[in-house]
């Protein structure tokens, strides 16, 4: 393994480490987002009567609406 004493190095050696971590941690984050509740809602409406997706679709979009309202009310603080 190389050790280097040279401050450069280890700058540039921690900036492409942590541009690999977010990029890394982006992919998930957009996949945990985007993937989770779309297959869930999928099995939602495949395995359970139409009138529960529709009560499960409604709850989610209420739990979203209601997280960006808090979110901007907050923020203003």
């Amino acid at each position: 393994m190389y050790n280097s004493t040279n401050r450069w190095v280890n700058y540039i050696t921690y900036a492409v480490s942590g541009a690999i971590t977010n990029v890394v941690m982006a992919a998930v984050t957009a996949v945990a987002i985007i993937l989770v509740p779309l297959i869930g809602l999928w099995l939602v409406y495949s395995y359970l009567p139409l009138h529960v997706f529709y009560i499960v679709l409604a709850v989610l979009l209420a739990d979203i609406l209601l997280g960006i309202v808090l979110r901007a009310l907050l923020n203003r603080r």
